[in-house]
């Protein structure tokens, strides 16, 4: 009973002992030094940043290397600015960098958001105007939801507009099943997960949110192993680590000091410094590989993230704290786009070209008239497409670009201007089978309404408008080298396909008929 007595005496010792003192906290790593040097290896291994180069431009921005208003980011600002009309005229959509993939404007415009400049007019571009088609966000899966959120985010860009509860709904819609999220598959992947819950940190006040943020964190740091490491695909790495504490810090958490992402071998952020190879200044991608660019690119912005948290600064993505950096205007700032040019093939004239033009000082209430008393017709398509005010007119060979980009060669004056409607050939302001009819009979059954992409309206209705002034404009043809089927729009309720590439049209004794169908209907 004695030794009894004095082991259960040891015992309640030790447990006033064990309650008395306080359990030892996980000791931060001091990242900076290692940031420091990477961040410098980066600024010296892209000297003259370009487009592409805006994960780099971000870490060096948020890390505080440069500052906004540096010469280093306007070298960056300059490439981007003079790529970005050639990129999205290409694309075909305005303000989109790539036809398909809306991440490459995301990435771009959390860059700029970055260094303080204005995404919603780079060149002469507005690259958050795409946003509004949701369709095109979506493209990507999952992925093009949780960076247009990001994106929009980071300087806070269209304000109440829909696009918003469409992405927060599409991240929740795709949750796996036991939490986290996927790029494909059914099984909750480190990377998507963890960039899912940085896109929904924002929202996380709303309970369904909050909900499936804590279900993610909850898969993490069952996925994370006893080393602190990540592993996507059977693999760990670098980049995975790097996500998952991009997610903790967009949460408040820090990744190196809280319970559920420190395991016995250490931390997610010791993990993610096991990949740091000290003579490059750089990360690798694998433990046993060598340094890797997106390696690098991808940890210096997760050790960037650890380190504005311990400084209580706004987390990576949040960065309405950077200061505005003004762009000056260009001499000779476009303010037109060609959106195409005649060659002839049809009816309208070689060389005219129809132009978009969005004149300074103007509002959707005012009406635009050029300097030879042409007043312009107000696309309301084009504006919401391009997030301001746009008119559109054809234009004569002889009418010279800068004429056409001079504010100066514009009137702007109060009132609403004739509004150029989709589909309404005949003016009546109702889209109906009589408009139908008319492009029939304009044509002679041989309609083809090839349209503009980038306008997206029929080249009848246009053409309509313009016969009054040129009584050859009823049957505007327009080639499309690139796409030989072009979806477009005759009507809102309905899509059909042409050739646009084929046989020519307006030809011949075909090419009478609508000579004289032209004639007939323009009283000339």
């Amino acid at each position: 009973m004695k030794a009894d007595k004095r082991s259960l005496a040891l015992i309640l010792v030790l447990v006033l002992i064990c309650t008395v003192l306080p359990v030892p906290a996980a000791q931060a790593a001091d990242v900076q030094p290692v940031l420091s040097a990477a961040l410098a290896r980066q600024a010296s291994a892209v000297p003259s940043p370009g487009y592409g180069d805006e994960w780099t431009v971000l870490g060096l921005a948020r890390g505080g290397y440069f500052t906004a208003d540096s010469d280093y980011f306007a070298r960056y600002y300059a490439d981007l600015a003079a790529k970005a009309p050639e990129l999205t005229a290409a694309s075909g959509r305005d303000g989109a960098l790539n036809a398909y993939k809306s991440t490459d404007n995301s990435r771009v415009i959390l860059a700029l958001s970055a260094i303080g400049r204005d995404a919603a007019q780079v060149g002469g571009c507005n690259l958050t105007a795409p946003y509004a088609d949701f369709a095109w966000v979506s493209n990507q899966g999952i992925n093009g939801p949780i960076f247009a959120l990001l994106a929009l985010d980071s300087r806070n860009y269209l304000p109440g507009s829909a696009v918003r509860r469409q992405c927060v709904d599409a991240i929740l819609s795709a949750e796996c099943s036991g939490g986290g999220w996927a790029f494909g598959g059914s099984a909750a992947d480190p990377d998507m997960t963890a960039m899912a819950l940085q896109a929904l940190a924002a929202y996380r006040s709303e309970a369904a949110v909050a909900a499936a943020v804590t279900r993610g964190l909850d898969v993490l740091s069952a996925m994370q192993t006893g080393d602190g490491d990540f592993a996507s695909s059977g693999v760990v790495n670098a980049e995975s680590a790097a996500q998952v504490i991009v997610a903790c810090t967009a949460l408040g958490i820090d990744p190196d000091t809280d319970s559920r992402f420190v395991k016995d071998g250490g931390s997610a952020v010791d993990a993610l410094l096991t990949f740091y190879d000290a003579d490059a200044a750089a990360f690798r991608h694998t433990a046993s590989g060598s340094v890797n660019s997106l390696a690098t690119e991808q940890a210096v912005y997760a050790l960037v993230a650890v380190s504005r948290l311990r400084r209580g600064q706004s987390s990576l993505y949040q960065e309405t704290d950077t200061p505005t950096v003004e762009t000056p205007a260009e001499p000779g700032a476009s303010i037109a786009r060609v959106l195409c040019t005649a060659d002839g093939s049809g009816l309208i004239p070689a060389g005219y070209r129809t132009v978009a033009v969005c004149p300074p000082d103007a509002s959707a209430d005012s009406t635009v008239t050029f300097s030879d008393g042409t007043q312009l017709l107000y696309s309301p398509v084009l504006s919401e497409r391009s997030g301001t005010p746009t008119w559109v007119w054809l234009f004569a060979p002889d009418v010279t670009d800068d004429a056409l980009n001079d504010p100066a060669s514009y009137t702007v004056a109060n009132g609403k201007s004739a509004v150029l409607t989709v589909g309404d050939v005949n003016g009546d302001g109702v889209i109906n089978a009589q408009d139908a009819l008319d492009i029939r009979t304009a044509c002679a059954g041989e309609t083809r309404t090839c349209c503009w992409r980038w306008m997206r309206i029929s080249t009848a209705a246009w053409t309509r408008r313009m016969c009054a002034r040129w009584p050859t404009a009823l049957c505007m043809i327009r080639r499309c080298p690139q796409r030989r089927r072009t979806k477009h729009e005759v009507f809102p309720d309905k899509k059909e396909s042409c050739h646009c590439a084929q046989r020519p049209a307006c030809r011949g004794d075909r090419g009478a008929v609508h000579r004289a169908a032209a004639k007939e209907r323009c009283g000339r």
